[in-house]
């Protein structure tokens, strides 16, 4: 037994790590070794990076993007900043006490594996930008004694820190904060404090020597391009050139054009993620010259596309890694809810409807970029809809990015509002950010009559073509102001053949071909770590299909025949020769 699960898990390694690239390869083993080196003797760690930091130039209170941060750290840290400076801090949804300021517990336990996404928002010292920007010179007294004490228990040697406080990740945010929030300091008409402003600035240079040299290439994505932003940054604050900068002028751009895809959505085909690369963008554009022409183009596409992932709320749809509250307000990045009307996403596999207050959003399209999906969830095929502005059939969302049960099973297929089979999941999603084997999904847009219903959708998916030879295929129908239409298929007929609901609203369900198969009652967590309730039902196809039509205002006359012919295009073309994906 013990044999056969090692090579279970060896199986699904190589099907993770098949997919990296030589140069994820490389930095992989390089800083993996400097992180062993660090955890093996700090002190001579800590020499060398103090070496390589007082190489570079102090920074000054000059950061072009400071307004642009505040807004963010107001948004996520406002209402508790009277809190946090007593000790008691809150991240994501959590509440911890941490002792008396400045010196806290910065390695207190927090269960849940230790949590280290909430540690990080810890060490990132994002609260103390809306603390500096009052120009009070005793906050500024505050944030240098806070620093010096995080210099002091929590460096690259304390245990656990290299997973938390102290990856380029976070430390990329320290560099962006502590210059944002000097900046604003120094606006506001703070007084000048040579020796607390000294200590900011030179950990803000440790920071950004860190970044550079044990930046985070072999996660890549949302990871690389904080690095780089934070670089920029620094070098905008600098009297003289920072040694990275002739190199980054190119790096950078080519690492923002490598994360958005043709259709100007973010290549790891979060929501979420979505909003924060738009924000680091719009700082870099501000904070550093050679940069706002570069990405102008870049920052226009990337607001159209989160555009078009808004439900009429103006807030964004929770497909893979996403909640609500973690990123700026759409509003706050130029993106307002899309027009009336279809659109689609078809470079990264989102489409949209909408009209009369409703709107259906729906993912046809990959897990993400296949050299490290590590925010995919098992999505394929999925809808999101609000009836009249008000949200009705919602994702799961993202409760947790601890490894465990709650992580694996808001990333399940069942999770999700997709045709699904009972007992195999479309990814080999493990751990907390890793993908073995992987599906796909694409869309189906000139595979049926245009004029089946005023708004409509189609994909289909390979989802479980590795473990029962079965594709899955849907067709979605809207009728703006009174119903949904979905038709879903499978290619061939299956025993655990379901699709789940998840509704936020009552709906009416009216089940034409197939039946329900349960209802239960559920959660869902819309914000991070908060569960809502919600209530879920369970329907199994007749055969190979299933027809049922949400409905909230007067029914459509002939819908049967209209699903009748929408199963019969899905079933011929899960049947014969189909188009794959691109991939």
């Amino acid at each position: 037994m013990m044999i056969a699960e090692q090579l279970r898990a060896a199986g699904r390694t190589w099907r993770t790590v098949k997919h990296l690239t030589p140069e994820q390869w490389a930095y992989r083993v390089r800083n993996r070794g400097a992180r062993g080196a660090i955890a093996a003797s700090p002190a001579r760690f800590g020499a060398w990076l103090n070496g390589k930091a007082a190489a570079l130039p102090l920074p000054e209170p000059r950061m072009g993007g400071a307004a642009r941060v505040l807004a963010h750290q107001a948004y996520l840290h406002g209402p508790h900043l009277e809190e946090m400076r007593t000790g008691r801090f809150t991240f994501l949804n959590r509440a911890v006490d941490l002792g008396s300021w400045p010196s806290l517990d910065w390695r207190v336990d927090l269960g849940e594996a230790n949590n280290p996404l909430w540690r990080m928002n810890l060490s990132y010292f994002g609260y103390l930008v809306p603390m500096l920007a009052a120009g009070r010179p005793e906050d500024l007294r505050a944030a240098a004694g806070l620093v010096r004490d995080f210099d002091d228990r929590c460096g690259p040697g304390a245990p656990g820190a290299l997973r938390d406080a102290w990856t380029a990740f976070a430390a990329s945010f320290r560099v962006i904060h502590l210059l944002a929030g000097w900046t604003l300091y120094r606006a506001a008409g703070g007084p000048e404090d040579p020796d607390a402003e000294r200590i900011i600035a030179c950990h803000i240079r440790r920071c950004a020597a860190y970044s550079y040299y044990l930046r985070e290439a072999e996660l890549g994505f949302n990871h690389m391009l904080k690095n780089l932003v934070a670089l920029a940054v620094y070098a905008g604050c600098c009297d003289r050139g920072a040694p990275w900068e002739e190199w980054l002028a190119y790096a950078l751009p080519e690492c923002a054009e490598s994360q958005s895809l043709a259709d100007g959505r973010h290549v790891e085909r979060s929501p979420m993620y979505q909003e924060l690369s738009l924000q680091d963008l719009e700082i870099v554009s501000a904070s550093w010259r050679p940069m706002a022409e570069r990405l102008g183009p870049l920052l226009y596409r990337a607001q159209t596309a989160l555009a078009g992932m808004l439900h009429p709320d103006a807030e964004i749809a929770l497909f893979n890694d996403a909640w609500i509250g973690e990123a700026p307000p759409p509003g706050q990045l130029g993106a307002r809810p899309a027009v009336e009307g279809k659109q689609v996403l078809a470079d990264s596999g989102y489409g949209r409807l909408a009209g009369a207050g409703d709107c259906v959003l729906f993912d046809a399209g990959p897990v993400g970029p296949d050299s490290n999906p590590g925010h995919a969830h098992a999505d394929f095929l999925s809808f999101e809809l609000s009836v009249g502005g008000v949200r009705a059939v919602v994702d799961t969302g993202t409760p947790t990015y601890s490894a465990g049960q709650l992580r694996n099973a808001c990333r399940s297929a069942r999770a999700h509002n997709g045709p699904r089979l009972d007992g195999l999941e479309p990814i080999e999603a493990w751990a907390s950010f890793r993908v073995g084997a992987r599906g796909s999904a694409w869309f189906l847009e000139h595979c049926f009559p245009g004029d089946l219903a005023p708004l409509w959708l189609a994909g289909a998916a390979d989802r479980y073509e590795r473990q029962a030879g079965i594709t899955a295929g849907r067709w979605l129908g809207l009728w703006p102001g009174r119903q949904l239409l979905v038709v879903d298929c499978w290619s061939h007929q299956h025993p655990g053949a379901r699709t789940d609901l998840l509704l936020a609203q009552p709906l009416e369900i009216r089940v034409l071909h197939g039946q329900e198969a349960g209802r239960t009652e559920d959660q869902c967590w819309p914000r991070f770590g908060v569960p809502q309730p919600a209530h879920r039902v369970s329907l199994a196809p007749q055969g190979t299909s299933l027809v049922f039509c949400l409905q909230w205002g007067e029914g459509v006359a002939g819908t049967d025949v209209i699903a009748t012919h929408a199963a019969e295009a899905l079933q011929r073309l899960l049947a014969g020769p189909r188009p794959r994906p691109k991939r």
